[in-house]
């Protein structure tokens, strides 16, 4: 298991330098998309002002993945940590606002159940995936009749976004301008985001830079949802901070996907397809907000149920 792992990394570095090389990367065609001027300057004014909204957490599915891919064992506060699999949850999280309907990533659609998924590739191992019946993401939101008006992607990673083929074309998807899509068959991929029309992108480059956290989107003007530019795990990887009635949520994403690694200040691990620094700097800025706000935050981890408040 973790041996395949390793020639999946050794993959994806090589896919990345054709990339680089030979622009063989598989394009999106996106526009950007225009979004709401923020009036808010610092975060105890939105924590106090802004208006809540509902989130739901969705588990859609598990993953069996070593730890050294989600946690980056050459840094040496995680010195001591045994490589092994372990299996995590592939998440979705359902925002509800104005009774318009959001989501934030996709987790798997009912693919993953018992016909293994559409992850495909040579160097995905077939015990890769798992998920019950009826955890699929459209189930979930038809038992919530519910109907999705845009889905914000945290990052293109596979298991990030491979609800989508079951949503349907026209809704809204939403990721970083700097964003690299991971789709790179036969090796590795699945083509999720294949006959999806109305991509829209974020162009950070123009966003309001805020307390600790720097360069931030307020998604709908009013401070109910933020995208936080948190690069490293991905090229154009984005976190968010939710406000709910009862708390206020950073959803890490894969810019932590475990607890211990947020707690030991250790960045993602071998499944990068960013930048290692810029996935450390990413990590120990929203370590250090989520410390001068503990008394206000709840933490939700990419890749974990439990959280940190």
């Amino acid at each position: 298991m973790v041996k395949k792992d390793y020639l999946l990394l050794l993959f994806f570095s090589i896919a990345l330098a054709f990339q680089m090389i030979s622009c063989m990367t598989h394009h999106l065609i996106t526009e950007s998309i225009d979004y709401y001027e923020s009036f808010y300057d610092n975060w105890e004014d939105v924590f106090e002002e802004a208006p809540p909204v509902e989130l739901e957490v969705l588990k859609t599915g598990e993953i069996n993945v070593p730890i050294s891919s989600l946690i980056n064992l050459k840094n040496p506060a995680a010195h001591g940590l045994i490589d092994k699999t372990i299996q995590v949850f592939a998440l979705a999280f359902l925002i509800t606002k104005d009774s318009t309907s959001y989501l934030i990533d996709t987790g798997f659609d009912s693919s993953f159940y018992n016909h293994g998924g559409n992850i495909k590739g040579w160097f995905v191992p077939p015990d890769r995936f798992s998920q019950l019946q009826g955890e699929d993401i459209m189930t979930q939101l038809n038992e919530r009749n519910v109907h999705i008006d845009t889905v914000f992607f945290t990052h293109l990673h596979p298991d990030h976004m491979s609800g989508a083929p079951e949503l349907p074309d026209s809704i809204k998807f939403i990721f970083s301008k700097d964003e690299t899509y991971i789709n790179y068959p036969p090796f590795f991929g699945g083509g999720q985001l294949k006959g999806k029309y109305n991509l829209k992108t974020l162009d950070f480059s123009k966003a309001s830079t805020m307390p600790i956290l720097g360069k931030c989107i307020d998604i709908f003007g009013d401070g109910s949802l933020w995208a936080i530019s948190t690069p490293g795990h991905s090229t154009g990887h984005i976190s968010y901070l939710v406000k709910t009635q009862e708390t206020i949520y950073l959803l890490t994403g894969d810019a932590s996907p475990t607890a211990w690694g947020f707690h030991n200040g250790v960045e993602p691990g071998t499944f990068n397809t960013g930048n290692t620094k810029e996935a450390l700097d990413s990590l120990k800025k929203l370590i250090v907000f989520a410390d001068k706000y503990k008394e206000k935050l709840t933490v939700i981890f990419g890749h974990e149920l439990s959280t940190a408040k």
